[in-house]
């Protein structure tokens, strides 16, 4: 069986809705970071997978890819999935990801953190669920759509978007910053129109071209 994984809900609930009918497990963890690693690790002593896929948004670094662009992460894949995709030819985009502790919310942070890694993009769970994967011998693959580019900074101030003590998003928190800056209300559209593009592209791109090919593999091993 191949078990799907989503951090956040609000990058999943297309893919939920519109792929119900493919034979995978699904798993929403609301949470970012190592956070859903740990929580991840309870999920797989309890099933047999055959595969992880991890999927969500990423922060661009490198000017190449735009928002809803899907990448097939180099690095957090195991090679013989990867080349799965590799032999499909021009149909996937495939990137290097960096994981890190805090979302990177300007273009400058940005831009400094490709220069330091060469990374196209950034997240903050593949690494933590590739080091859990390789403990238990799951074969991984990371999928990533761009949900801010290399350009753009994030107005609205990351420890607001998320709550940096419950690792969770927080309305109340967010609610009381508007209220006190109203000027970042078209920041906050925009991020959210991102976001659906990002959580639209996820989908179809995990749905019709990233699972189905990988069913049989997974049905006769």
């Amino acid at each position: 069986m191949i078990l799907v994984v989503f951090a956040m809900d609000f990058e999943s609930t297309h893919f939920r809705s519109a792929f119900k009918h493919l034979n995978v497990d699904t798993c929403v963890f609301q949470s970012i970071g190592a956070t859903v690693a740990n929580d991840l690790d309870r999920v797989i002593r309890k099933n047999k997978y055959l595969l992880v896929i991890l999927a969500g948004f990423a922060g661009g670094l490198s000017s190449r890819f735009r928002i809803g662009d899907v990448i097939l992460d180099q690095n957090h894949t195991t090679p013989e999935i990867l080349e799965i995709f590799r032999e499909k030819g021009p149909h996937f985009y495939f990137g290097k990801n960096v994981t890190v502790e805090k979302m990177i919310d300007s273009s400058t942070k940005k831009r400094d953190l490709h220069r330091q890694t060469s990374a196209d993009c950034c997240d903050m769970e593949a690494s933590h669920i590739h080091a859990l994967t390789s403990r238990h011998g799951i074969p991984m693959l990371s999928v990533r759509a761009i949900s801010d580019t290399a350009d753009q900074d994030l107005v609205i101030p990351s420890e607001v978007l998320i709550n940096p003590s419950t690792l969770r998003p927080d309305i109340r928190r967010l609610s009381r910053h508007l209220l006190v800056n109203p000027a970042h209300i078209p920041a906050l559209l925009k991020m959210a129109r991102n976001a659906w593009i990002a959580q639209r592209k996820l989908s179809e791109a995990l749905g019709r071209r990233i699972i189905p090919p990988l069913l049989p593999l997974v049905r006769f091993s």
